[in-house]
């Protein structure tokens, strides 16, 4: 392990949120994952709910379904992936990374994006709208990410990421007008969407801050999903793959129930990546990145940006709920004359 290497790595992280792990695995390795995966597509796309508890995701925006497949825990289920992503785990440089990033880890999704090649346009309503919205997901959690695919950028799908974003104060998704909630098909802000000055003033400060993970097959890219993180258009019909794993310091609990494997499913698979799907001691140390990136999250000061968008999302969500009380009033008092009629 090169230690000037692991520093510089470590470097970018703590900076960006991020950091990239270029020309990894071979290409002519990555294409044999590629011929696994694509044969297991083809062979199961039909059942979304098979054995060893793989299954495909059902979006709640419909348009989403057509564009993007995504398959849930493929333990197992292409041989060749599974050796790759042991093989990172094993690795000198990225094991320490991840080490010093998190300590002991543990898996919460082993997942395959496959972009099926339908164009997907840029929305046009909010002043950072993005194909799936600015967000963060679960506090603690971190992604490895495995271009199986080339990923040029921009606009042929890539995950965006916004530079340095994992210390801004909250999660934008819920706290900011910056575009249509489109991972939920929610509509319902879209008025607001088009008047708000403070979330405007904060989307042209951040957006001169985005990138994507852009790169070639074989590439490997980590992020804390602290970072404010989307997905691009894809405005080529690019059929980009890539391979997303999601991990926690054990430290921190799961947001939600994770099913353990079935040892048959277990067995199969390389020692690294079975270690990290068992119990492993808790870690007792604080000092870890990923910590440093946790506890440096603070509340916004009273009336800076972040603030004052915050505030503005708030006044548009109380206006939304008055407007709806007041619409379901009134269809109720015009049931009940329609009845006493």
């Amino acid at each position: 392990m090169d230690k000037n290497i692991l520093n510089s790595i470590s470097k970018d992280f703590d900076e960006n949120g991020f950091v990239f792990f270029r020309n990894f695995f071979p290409p002519d390795i990555i294409e044999k994952a590629n011929k696994e995966i694509e044969d297991y597509f083809l062979n199961h796309k039909s059942n979304h709910n098979e054995g060893g508890g793989s299954k495909f995701m059902e979006w709640k925006n419909p348009s989403q379904q057509k564009i993007l497949d995504v398959m849930i825990d493929v333990y197992g289920k292409c041989p060749t992936l599974d050796h790759l992503v042991g093989q990172f785990l094993e690795d000198s440089t990225s094991s320490e990374f991840i080490k010093l990033v998190a300590g002991n880890i543990k898996l919460r999704g082993y997942n395959i994006q496959r972009f099926t090649g339908i164009i997907d346009p840029r929305p046009t309503i909010g002043p950072a709208p993005m194909n799936h919205e600015w967000h963060r997901d679960a506090p603690g959690e971190m992604n490895i990410g495995i271009l199986l695919t080339d990923c040029p950028g921009p606009d042929n799908g890539a995950s965006a990421l916004i530079k340095g974003s994992q210390r801004f104060p909250y999660c934008p998704r819920k706290n900011c007008l910056l575009g249509q909630i489109m991972y939920y098909y929610d509509t319902s802000l879209n008025f607001f969407l088009k008047f708000n000055l403070f979330n405007r003033i904060l989307a042209r400060r951040i957006l001169k801050n985005v990138t994507g993970a852009y790169g070639k097959k074989g590439d490997v890219y980590i992020f804390t999903n602290d970072v404010w993180h989307g997905r691009e258009a894809n405005l080529y019909g690019a059929k980009v793959m890539r391979m997303m794993i999601g991990f926690f310091p054990n430290d921190i609990p799961f947001p939600d129930k994770v099913k353990e494997l079935p040892q048959e499913v277990l067995k199969q698979l390389p020692r690294s990546l079975q270690k990290v799907l068992l119990p492993q001691p808790i870690n007792e140390f604080k000092n870890t990145l990923m910590h440093k990136i946790l506890n440096g999250q603070k509340e916004p000061a009273f009336f800076s940006l972040f603030y004052l968008a915050r505030m503005e999302r708030k006044i548009a969500n109380l206006l939304l709920r008055t407007y709806n009380y007041i619409h379901s009033l009134i269809a109720k008092i015009s049931n009940k004359i329609k009845l006493n009629y």
